[in-house]
């Protein structure tokens, strides 16, 4: 079965990018600051990103920082008759993992305004239906060089696109309706390779899908 890979474009994007959004305040309700249309600031040129929960110092049930990630895939060349038999998203995490909340890790839909930057607009553009089961951090490494794989569930495979762009995101899994437990200055932080890497081989994020082209039946010809 044909394997292809696929990666954002870095810096000069054409089709496709990948980057952060974060909201960074001084102690914001949860739903403030989870639910805000958008963020305070945005990257698409870093080597790496991070995927946040950061909690306020003093204040109980106030938070500081919530970063999310966007990471799309130019799946156009996949064969428009071909079947998605299976498909991965595989990252590199660089730089200790910090687990205070016992977070996991979701893979989403994003929907961003462009698909070649990612601007503060976009903090709200990442939906919450998973599409792969959630990664807890503990089981992550982060080395600078292992690929962690997230599984594409069916949902996942069916917004992989032959006709364009695929979009994903990563969001903690605690960055959700209700959010963590608050406990000061408490952090989930990943810190996620991104196209720009600069580590050694080939580290850059990916989409990895096995495809297969189904067997020509002939019609029967009815005289």
């Amino acid at each position: 079965m044909p394997v292809t890979t696929f990666f954002p474009d870095a810096n000069p994007e054409t089709t496709s990018v990948d980057g952060v959004i974060e909201r960074v305040v001084t102690e914001e309700t949860w739903a403030t600051i989870s639910g805000a249309a958008d963020g305070t600031g945005a990257g698409d040129l870093d080597s790496s990103h991070e995927i946040r929960i950061l909690s306020g110092p003093t204040t109980a049930d106030r938070w500081n920082r919530i970063a999310r990630g966007i990471s799309l895939f130019d799946t156009a060349s996949l064969p428009d008759g071909d079947d998605i038999d299976s498909a991965t998203v595989e990252f590199v995490l660089i730089s200790p993992i910090t687990n205070d909340f016992t977070d996991s890790l979701s893979l989403v839909l994003s929907t961003p305004a462009s698909n070649t930057a990612i601007v503060t607009g976009d903090y709200d553009q990442l939906g919450t239906v998973k599409q792969a089961t959630d990664v807890t951090l503990a089981s992550l490494t982060a080395d600078s060089a292992t690929f962690n794989v997230m599984t594409l569930n069916a949902t996942g495979r069916g917004n992989i696109t032959k006709t364009g762009v695929s979009k994903f995101g990563f969001r903690m899994a605690k960055d959700d309706a209700t959010g963590p437990t608050w406990v000061a200055s408490k952090n989930s932080l990943i810190t996620m390779a991104s196209a720009e890497e600069v580590l050694a081989g080939d580290k850059r994020p990916k989409l990895v899908v096995t495809h297969t082209t189904p067997p020509f039946i002939p019609r029967a010809v009815v005289f």
